[in-house]
This record gives C-alpha cells, structure tokens and sequence, in this order.
C-alpha cells in the first residue's frame, strides 16, 4: 500500500488541498519529511470520494432548488404582466375612438354642452374597447 501526501492526494483527486486536510481529519497518517501528513492511499481515497460526494449533494440540492424557485417567480411576473401587444392594440383603439369623436364635432362651436357631450364621449369609450 503506498502512502501519499496531501499534495499526491490533491494531484490525484482534483481537489483543493484544504478540503482534502478537512476530510481527512479523521484518517490516521504517519509523519513524513517536514511533518508532512502520509495517508495510506486505500483509506484515503475512498473517504474522500465518499465525503467529497457527500458534501456536494447538498449544493446541487440547493442549486435544482434556486432554480426552481427562479422558475417560479418567472411563472408569477409573466402571470402579473400584461402582454405589450394587449397594451399597444388597447391604446390604437381608444386614440381611433377619440379621433373619430373629435372628427365627428369639427367645425362646431365649442359650447360647454358639446365640450361635455365630447367628455361623455371619451369616457364610453372603454366599455366599446375589443378586450
């Protein structure tokens, strides 16, 4: 059995050599050159693939559910927002009945009865709207 050191074990797992001293708090090692930590290679590499994996579930639990939780608000702002189109045909119509309504009192006298007859006009018109 070959004994390695945190630096082997960092080259072989990918890992960061922090995480690595962290799960490996518990695994007995003897004491190499300049104090250096040498863990058996068959006890060291199965806990920290074990834990290692064991530490990453939780983030990708949290990842799937900001995601899902991002796909909720998407879901409620679509639902709170009107469509622009719905907007922009709703705004062509109600300027087309107000033209109309003006074109129709061109040429007359502007008397405080046709100005509240016009009034009277505009306010009708979003009961005529196509919604």
């Amino acid at each position: 059995m070959k004994k390695v050191t945190l630096r082997d074990l960092e080259a072989i797992t990918g890992k960061h050599h922090k995480l690595i001293k962290q799960v490996l708090d518990r695994v007995p090692f003897e004491r190499g050159p300049k104090g250096a930590h040498l863990y058996e290679s068959t006890v060291a590499l199965p806990v920290i693939y074990e834990r290692v994996s064991s530490l990453e579930q939780p983030r990708i639990r949290q990842a799937e559910t900001a995601a899902e939780l991002n796909q909720l608000r998407a879901e409620l702002i679509a639902k709170t927002r009107i469509p622009i189109d719905l907007v922009t045909s709703t705004l062509d119509q109600t300027l087309q009945a107000m033209a109309a309504i003006l074109k129709a009192a061109k040429g007359k006298v502007l008397t405080v009865e046709l100005i509240n007859n016009i009034f009277a006009d505009f306010r009708a018109i979003p009961s005529k709207l196509n919604w």
